[in-house]
């Protein structure tokens, strides 16, 4: 008997059909993929800024507290009340 397609990466197998994931599991899926998104943003825009201590040294001061908040925002998205369902993303400065 041939199984059908999986309709979710979250769904499991029971032997006879795929069932539903949890919502337990869905919200722990949601807050891995905002945590990897948010890692992702500081390893690629804030960290090869910030670690530069020749870039960093050449920014005013205005801009290098942009870069600062900028980072406590990205931090905090997992802080923010609608977590995990929806996030807002900070802007990035430029």
């Amino acid at each position: 008997k041939e199984v059908p397609s999986r309709p979710s990466p979250l769904h499991t197998w029971s032997g006879t059909a795929w069932q539903a994931p949890s919502a337990e599991a869905v919200s722990t899926s949601q807050a891995a993929d905002i945590r990897d998104r948010r890692d992702f943003l500081l390893a690629s825009k804030v960290d090869r800024i910030v670690s530069n201590s020749l870039r960093w040294a050449d920014m005013g001061e205005a801009k290098q507290n942009e870069w600062i908040e900028y980072r406590k925002a990205l931090l905090n998205v997992t802080n923010q009340s609608t977590f995990p369902k929806s996030v807002v993303w900070p802007y990035t400065p430029e």
